[in-house]
């Protein structure tokens, strides 16, 4: 499973600083 897909698909207000398409863990 990739996490970044996963994050993908939420909402950029789910974690600070998510861009909508990147994050750094």
């Amino acid at each position: 499973i990739d996490e970044k897909k996963i994050l993908q698909l939420c909402p950029p207000n789910v974690r600070p600083g998510y861009d909508g398409m990147e994050i750094e863990i």
